[in-house]
């Protein structure tokens, strides 16, 4: 189940130097990356949660900090999966 985890437990776990090794974040100040932490949903997801569907549209990105991610889906009739 996907639970919101507050900004200042985010920082507590992940320092400031881990989050901007990431590559995403890589090129934001420090001001930028506390800006996104905390007026954004941080969240936790379990082995097995749906992060999106397909079909939904949305104006969201998502960051991976720690575990991996597959994606699943049919395209022209071809089952396509990828792990990151």
């Amino acid at each position: 189940m996907m639970k919101i985890i507050k900004s200042r437990d985010l920082f507590n776990k992940y320092d400031m130097t881990y989050l901007k090794s990431a590559s995403t974040f890589g090129a934001l100040s420090s001001e930028a990356i506390q800006w996104l932490v905390k007026n954004g949903a941080v969240k936790t997801i379990e082995t097995g949660d749906c992060v999106f569907e397909h079909s939904e549209r949305d104006d969201s990105f998502f960051v991976i900090l720690e575990g991996r991610l597959s994606y699943h889906k049919w395209h022209n009739d071809i089952y396509v999966y990828s792990s990151l």
